[in-house]
């Protein structure tokens, strides 16, 4: 209740101000300046008894509402709001928005409080219209188009969220190139989902274009590469996203090392493994690496190259490779012993997530180009498999 006192003092200023100004309002006279209109002490006494909404009309018939008032009746409804008091605040600043004489400048700052309160409640398309309105007045543009992108990611109305973004750049200069990038990357993923590839591929470059950094075009035209059977392409953009954000390889490594294999170029494979072992020791690559060792050169330097690595870089995903490699080769006698350390260390593995987000430490099992926790774009990437045994 503290704050609604805080929050009256102004009010009460602003009514005697006002009181001087024009002559007297409410029964108040320059003779009677001192003395406080007495509806002002009849909502202090509603907000004193918690009685909000009467305290609400109370101060509503009040104050005149100018610029000299304008805050402190913002300020009570960003009040509520903030406390989750959502219906009032859209009540105030209703009853701002309706009053007929505002200029302009107070009508749209009582329309974005409005909208506020609107998203806060939920009321996505009440809020998109009056951030709208706001954008067709030149007002409030970059608070109108920032909460505007919010609800049309929310919404997955991702071509919404490119025009409101490019409209944000025309009016501000203010450039979200590398979100936008994502958006049509949205747009071609789903696209893909119908197998409409050329248009998918179209978005894939208009995404390139916002932003020639954007590691997720390339891999997404790496996939359609693979699924059309031009491994030589896919090779390619899988070389041009690693280029780009070489710790997405735990995710691409796998389809990667398809497409390289599919080129049927020996020469070709036994160069990217080689250049690869070089470089990461990442247990997700290097499983995927021994895979292919066991196809081009056999079991048993697949096995040796797994147990090279775990003596380099012990870690938990290794050793469970290791011991699912003995569980294999293990008599019937020790079957079982080897099997119960296997499945325990499966579980121990399964409890830990795999990607983080490197904004706001949101932790999952999956890549997520959207962080799931802070909305931020192209922050969750993998995490390293290096805790030590």
């Amino acid at each position: 209740m503290l704050e609604f006192l805080l929050l009256l003092l102004p009010v009460a200023a602003a009514t005697g101000w006002l009181a001087g100004r024009k002559g007297g309002i409410f029964g108040v006279t320059q003779n009677t300046l001192t003395r406080p209109a007495p509806e002002y002490f009849h909502g202090l006494n509603y907000l004193l008894n918690e009685q909000p909404d009467k305290a609400i009309e109370v101060f509503i018939r009040m104050v005149e509402v100018d610029s000299e008032t304008m805050e402190t009746h913002l300020a009570l409804g960003n009040l509520f709001r903030q406390r989750g008091e959502v219906d009032r605040a859209i009540r105030i600043h209703q009853n701002l928005v309706s009053r007929p004489n505002l200029s302009a400048q107070l009508r749209g700052n009582s329309m974005l409080e409005l909208a506020r309160d609107y998203m806060a409640a939920g009321l996505f398309d009440r809020s998109e219209s009056i951030f709208a309105e706001l954008l067709s007045l030149d007002s409030h543009t970059s608070e109108a188009c920032a909460s505007l992108i919010v609800i049309y990611e929310r919404e997955r109305e991702w071509q919404k969220a490119i025009d409101t973004a490019k409209h944000l750049h025309n009016k501000t200069g203010e450039a979200r190139n590398e979100v936008v990038a994502h958006y049509y990357c949205e747009i071609a993923s789903d696209l893909l989902q119908e197998e409409q590839f050329a248009e998918a591929k179209a978005h894939l470059n208009n995404a390139l274009t916002f932003d020639k950094h954007c590691a997720r075009a390339d891999i997404m035209h790496a996939d359609i590469a693979l699924q059309q059977k031009d491994f030589g392409q896919a090779d390619g953009h899988f070389k041009r996203a690693y280029d780009k954000d070489d710790s997405l390889m735990p995710v691409i490594i796998v389809r990667w090392l398809s497409a390289v294999e599919r080129q049927s170029d020996n020469t070709r494979l036994r160069e990217f493994i080689a250049g690869i072992r070089k470089g990461d020791h990442d247990f997700e690559i290097v499983s995927a690496i021994a895979d292919m060792v066991e196809r081009v050169d056999g079991k048993d330097a697949a096995e040796q190259m797994i147990k090279d690595e775990l003596v380099e870089n012990p870690t938990l995903k290794g050793l469970h490779k290791w011991a699912e490699i003995e569980l294999d080769k293990s008599k019937d006698s020790e079957r079982d012993k080897i099997r119960v350390v296997v499945d325990m260390l499966g579980r121990v593995i399964e409890t830990k997530p795999s990607f983080t987000c490197n904004l706001c430490g949101f932790r999952g099992h999956e890549i997520h180009w959207q962080c799931p926790g802070c909305k931020s774009w192209d922050t969750v990437k993998p995490l390293k498999s290096d805790d030590v045994v």
